[in-house]
């Protein structure tokens, strides 16, 4: 696929399946390479609207600029 997000949230979406199946990882450990919020916090933990806004601000500027280049 070319769509990038998609191709992220897919893979997101995976390691949250495999997080759930697995007893022995902390359940809501965030990625080395994302700081903050991520989208599996979002969705297990439904954050406050204005950390919701930041992240998806933030991935519409990643997104932009990797257009860019």
């Amino acid at each position: 696929m070319d769509n990038r997000f998609l191709n992220q949230f897919l893979k997101g979406r995976q390691a949250l399946a495999n997080d759930m199946e697995s007893a022995s990882k902390p359940k809501h450990e965030a990625p080395a390479s994302h700081k903050g919020i991520t989208m599996a916090t979002i969705i297990e933990d439904c954050p406050p609207k204005s950390k919701v806004l930041e992240y998806f601000r933030k991935r519409i500027e990643e997104l932009e600029d990797s257009d860019m280049d």
